[in-house]
C-alpha cells in the first residue's frame, strides 16, 4: 500500500512539473520548478524501488534525487515570482553542495548500507557524513526559504499572493521532510520515511496553482478551513476515544459492543453537531484571518442604495469611489470613461491594482480601477466577481444618469427660453399698455378743450343745433378713450389687496331693482329669482359695472319683433356662486360667437341696433378674470343671449 501510494505521488508530481514547464518552457520560473519537481519525482521513486527491490542501489537514486531537488528548490526561489536570470554568482553558489554530493553519495559515506529486517522493512546504516551532508543541505534549504521569505516582503498585489501559496506550501513540505527524512533517520528512526514524500504534493500543488493561475483564491481561506477541518477532526477523535473508555470502564472491557456503541454515538453527535460547531470556529477564525474581511452582500447592498440613490453622474462616481476605497481598504478608485481604457474582461494588474470593465448592452462605457490594497494582499476571485456585479448595476446607473442630465439640461434651457419669451411678452405687453395711456391722454386733453369751446358757443342761437351735434360725437370719443384706458389699466393693476367681503345677493337685488324700472320704460318685461346670502371676495365697483355692462346689453340689444324680456338667476351650484342672464333679444350668430369676448369686435347684427365701441364685454370678462371667475356665452341669432357668470363663493 505504502508503495502504491509512493508511486502515485512520484508520478503526480512529475506530470505537474511537466504542464508547468509546457505552458512556458522558456520562463526561467517554470524551468527551475520543473527541475525542482523532477528531484522530487526521483527521491519519491528511489522510495519505491528501495522498498520493492530491497536493493541498496535505489539509495544513491534518492540521495541524487534529493539533491536536484534541493538545487531546483535554490534556484527557484532565487528566480519566483518575476522570473529573472540566474546570475554567475548564484550559479557557483550551487557548486559545494554538487560538489560534496558527487563524491560522498558513490561512496556509501551517507548511508553504509541496508538490513532487512524479518517484517520486510528496511534498517538504514548511517554513514559518516550523514549529518554533515544534512546540514549542508539544510543550509540551501534555509537560504532558499529566507530569498523567499525576502521576495514575500519585497512583493505587493498578485505577486504577494503568489508568494503565500509558495510558502505555505514549501513550509508544510520542508518541516515534514527534515522531520520524517532527515532528523528521524539520523536518530535511527526509518518508519515515518513514507511521510517526507507524501507531504511533497501538497508543496507541488500549491506552486503550481501559484505560478499557472493569475485569479487566484485567498490562502487564508485555505489555511482556515484546514485548521476548522483539523479542529473538528480532533474533536471527533476525542470523543471517540473519550467514549470508547467510559462504556470500557462500565462494561468492565472493552469489546466489539463498547466500540460499535462509541462509533455509533459519535457518528451521531457528529451528525447533530459538526455544522454549529463549523460555523462557530469559523467566526472565531474570522476575527485571525479576515480582519479586514467585509460581508459581501451588506457591502453590495450598500453601493445599490448609492446607485438608486444618486442620479448625477459626478454623485455615482464620488460616493462610489468612497465605499469601494472603505471596503476594500485601497488607496484609491478611478472611475475612466475614456477612449484609452476600453476593456471588456477583469484584469488583476502586476501592481497589485484591479480593473473591472463597465459594460452595458455588451459595450464597454469605461472602467473602475482600484489600487492595491493598504495591507499588500491582492485581489481573489471573490473580489473580482463583486467588482463585476457592481460594475453591472453601475453601468445601468450611469446610463439613466446621463438621461436624467439630457433631460436636465432640456428643462433647464427650456425653462430659460419660457423664461425669455415670457419676458418679451410683458415687454410687449407693457410697451402696448404705455402706447395706449399715452394715445389716450395725447386724444383726451383736446378733446376736453374742444368741449369746452363747444359748450361756449352753444350760447349763440344760430349754431346751437349743429354744435350739439358735435358736441354729441366728442363725448362719444371722449367715452370711447375713456374705456381703453380703463382696459388698459385692469390688465396691469393687482386688484387682490383692494379685494373684500360682498354680499353678492344684495349686489344683484340693488341692480334688478334699478334695471326693472328702466326696463317698463322701454316695454321689457324684467324678472329675477335671487337666493339670499351667497357672498364672494372681490371689487363691488368692478362687479356693478360687469353686471351693468350685461344686463344694459340685454336691454339695449331687444328683438323689435317680440316682447322683449330679461331674466336673472342667482343661485349657488357646488362651491360656487352663479349669475345668468337671459334675454330674447336679436341674438348672436355662430360664426361670432367665439369673438364676442375680443377687443373692439361687434357682432355683425348688432351694428345696426345699437351704437358701441366693442369693449364692453372684453372689460367685463377681464373684471371675471381677476375674480378668479369665469363666463360664458350661449345664443341663437334672432332667439335670444344667455350669459353664465360663475364665482367661487366665500362661506361665512
Amino acid at each position: 500500500m505504502q508503495q502504491a501510494i509512493l508511486v502515485f505521488i512520484a508520478i503526480a508530481n512529475f506530470l505537474v512539473g511537466v504542464y508547468v514547464l509546457l505552458r512556458k518552457p522558456k520562463a526561467t520560473v517554470n524551468r527551475s520548478f520543473f527541475i525542482f519537481v523532477t528531484g522530487i519525482a526521483l527521491w519519491v521513486s528511489g522510495f519505491v524501488l528501495l522498498f520493492h527491490f530491497k536493493n541498496f542501489l535505489f539509495d544513491k537514486q534518492i540521495h541524487y534525487g534529493g539533491l536536484i531537488m534541493v538545487l531546483g528548490l535554490f534556484m527557484f526561489s532565487e528566480v519566483f515570482p518575476n522570473g529573472q536570470f540566474l546570475s554567475r554568482r548564484l550559479r557557483l553558489f550551487c557548486l559545494p553542495l554538487f560538489l560534496v554530493a558527487i563524491f560522498v553519495i558513490p561512496f556509501n559515506l551517507l548511508i553504509k548500507s541496508m538490513v532487512v529486517l524479518p517484517d520486510g522493512n528496511l534498517d538504514p546504516i548511517n554513514g559518516p557524513l550523514l549529518s554533515f551532508y544534512i546540514g549542508l543541505a539544510g543550509i540551501y534549504i534555509l537560504a532558499s526559504l529566507f530569498k523567499l521569505g525576502r521576495n514575500f516582503v519585497r512583493s505587493s498585489g498578485k505577486a504577494r499572493m503568489q508568494m503565500k501559496y509558495l510558502l505555505v506550501g514549501v513550509s508544510i513540505f520542508i518541516i515534514a521532510a527534515l522531520i520524517f527524512d532527515g532528523l528521524l533517520p539520523a536518530l535511527g528512526v526509518s518508519n515515518f520515511n513514507i511521510f517526507g514524500p507524501v507531504f511533497s504534493v501538497v508543496f507541488v500543488a500549491f506552486t503550481a496553482y501559484a505560478i499557472v493561475r493569475h485569479e487566484l483564491l485567498d490562502i487564508r481561506v485555505v489555511v482556515q478551513r484546514s485548521l476548522i477541518y483539523l479542529i473538528l477532526l480532533a474533536i471527533v477523535a476525542v470523543s471517540y476515544v473519550g467514549l470508547l473508555q467510559i462504556i470500557g470502564h462500565l462494561l468492565n472491557k472493552v469489546t466489539n459492543l463498547g466500540i460499535i456503541l462509541s462509533a455509533g454515538t459519535t457518528m451521531l453527535l457528529g451528525i447533530i453537531f459538526f455544522k454549529p460547531l463549523e460555523q462557530f470556529f469559523e467566526r472565531v477564525t474570522d476575527k485571525i484571518f479576515f480582519k479586514n474581511k467585509y460581508n459581501y452582500s451588506l457591502a453590495l447592498h450598500d453601493l445599490s442604495r448609492i446607485l438608486n440613490v444618486n442620479l448625477s453622474q459626478g454623485d455615482i462616481v464620488n460616493t462610489s469611489s468612497t465605499t469601494l476605497q472603505n471596503i476594500f481598504k485601497t488607496k484609491e478608485v478611478v472611475f475612466d470613461f475614456s477612449d484609452q481604457q476600453i476593456i471588456f474582461h477583469s484584469l488583476l494588474n502586476d501592481d497589485g491594482s484591479v480593473s473591472v470593465p463597465i459594460l452595458f448592452e455588451d459595450k464597454s462605457i469605461g472602467t473602475i480601477k482600484l489600487g492595491p490594497k493598504l495591507s499588500d494582499d491582492g485581489y481573489n476571485n471573490k473580489d473580482v466577481r463583486f467588482l463585476e456585479t457592481f460594475a453591472h448595476q453601475a453601468a445601468i446607473a450611469l446610463e439613466k444618469s446621463k438621461l436624467y442630465e439630457k433631460v436636465k439640461d432640456y428643462s433647464l434651457n427650456l425653462e430659460q427660453l419660457v423664461e425669455k419669451r415670457t419676458k418679451e411678452i410683458r415687454d410687449l405687453q407693457e410697451e402696448q399698455k404705455k402706447i395706449m395711456i399715452d394715445i389716450s391722454h395725447n386724444l383726451q386733453s383736446p378733446l376736453t378743450i374742444i368741449k369746452g369751446e363747444i359748450d361756449f358757443l352753444t350760447n349763440i342761437p344760430a349754431c346751437g343745433d349743429k354744435l350739439d351735434s358735435v358736441k354729441k360725437s366728442i363725448e362719444r370719443i371722449s367715452w370711447f378713450i375713456r374705456q381703453l384706458l380703463y382696459l388698459a389699466k385692469l390688465e396691469h393693476m393687482e386688484l387682490a389687496s383692494n379685494f373684500k367681503l360682498i354680499d353678492l345677493s344684495a349686489l344683484v337685488r340693488d341692480q334688478a331693482e334699478y334695471f326693472e324700472v328702466m326696463a317698463s320704460e322701454m316695454g321689457v318685461k324684467f324678472s329675477s329669482i335671487i337666493a339670499p346670502n351667497i357672498f364672494v371676495f372681490g371689487s363691488k365697483r368692478l362687479l356693478e359695472e360687469a353686471f351693468i355692462n350685461l344686463i344694459s346689453n340685454a336691454v339695449k340689444y331687444r328683438n323689435s319683433n317680440n316682447q322683449s324680456q330679461v331674466t336673472i338667476f342667482l343661485n349657488r351650484k357646488e362651491d360656487n356662486a352663479e349669475l345668468k342672464i337671459i334675454d330674447n333679444g336679436i341674438g348672436i350668430s355662430e360664426k361670432d360667437l367665439p369673438l364676442v369676448f375680443s377687443r373692439f369686435f361687434r357682432s355683425t347684427n348688432a351694428e345696426d341696433s345699437a351704437q358701441g365701441v366693442g369693449l364692453g364685454l372684453a372689460i367685463v370678462k377681464k373684471i371675471m378674470e381677476r375674480h378668479q371667475g369665469q363666463i360664458s356665452i350661449s345664443s341663437v341669432l334672432g332667439s335670444g343671449t344667455e350669459f353664465i357668470i360663475v364665482l367661487p363663493e366665500k362661506k361665512l
